[in-house]
């Protein structure tokens, strides 16, 4: 009858993992920053609209509508822009997003030729991990505008440069975005998960090891196969449990980046 129950426990686990692969994860574009300095406010929520577009546009990636993320912050009384980690864990809980995304347009640039004026919108964009505040994913893009032929307004020019850098730093964000995986099993201060290299895990790669919301340590791939890892969890929080999602933390050089709070949990 034990024998019995285990044998059943296995095949639910293994569903219950075959269901999260399947599920889409919410992605949440928060208000963007503007530093471009044209004094015009309302460049940054169509900077903000395209990139929530964008996303909802890629596979394996639900976005919630700008809009609707406008509404639950403001009813919520949540001020911006995000500065510390438990605001991200926080807004995360309030929009039941798995990933926030924060942007900001640092400047447009001007480029003359004898054709007209045309403008070079240059932006930077983030994705934290909803359970942790942690960067997992990011881009600097740069986008352009047509030359203007005096018959387009300079905002119409801004907007049409704005367009491209967002889709520019989509897509580079969802090249370098990575399927979670879950533990398959535990041992000692290692586990099993069940992606691998045909997946985009590489040796060495950092991941975020999550439950219910919440990081519960942080881990390191150390061997590598086609479907599956070996991880080494370098740290433990909660303490790790078979069927905990694993985060892939994408490469990025933050300090290329501009935002204004800290890189390290608080």
């Amino acid at each position: 009858m034990l024998r019995k129950y285990y044998i059943l426990s296995i095949v639910f686990s293994l569903f219950l993992v075959q269901m999260s692969h399947t599920k889409t994860e919410q992605w949440a574009v928060l208000p963007v920053l503007d530093d471009s300095k044209t004094g015009d406010s309302s460049l940054a929520d169509i900077f903000g609209k395209r990139l929530s577009e964008a996303f909802s546009k890629e596979r394996n990636v639900t976005s919630i509508p700008y809009e609707k993320v406008q509404f639950e912050l403001n009813k919520n009384n949540v001020k911006m822009p995000v500065t510390t980690y438990n605001q991200v864990r926080r807004f995360s809980k309030i929009l039941n997003a798995d990933l926030l995304v924060v942007g900001k347009i640092n400047a447009f640039t001007e480029m003359k030729s004898f054709i007209g004026t045309a403008y070079q919108a240059n932006v930077e964009v983030m994705v934290l991990d909803g359970a942790s505040g942690l960067i997992v994913n990011g881009a600097i893009a740069v986008g352009g505008s047509s030359y203007n032929d005096k018959k387009v307004s300079k905002k119409d020019i801004f907007i049409q440069a704005l367009n491209q850098a967002a889709f520019n730093a989509v897509q580079h964000i969802a090249q370098k975005n990575i399927y979670p995986g879950y533990v398959k099993s535990i041992s000692s201060n290692h586990a099993m998960i069940d992606v691998g290299a045909n997946k985009g895990y590489y040796l060495g790669m950092e991941l975020l090891i999550l439950r219910n919301g919440n990081l519960v340590g942080i881990g390191k791939v150390t061997k590598l196969e086609k479907d599956a890892c070996i991880i080494q969890i370098v740290k433990t929080i909660l303490g790790i449990s078979i069927l905990d999602k694993v985060r892939p933390v994408a490469y990025i050089n933050k300090d290329h980046f501009h935002f204004s709070f800290l890189y390290k949990p608080s």
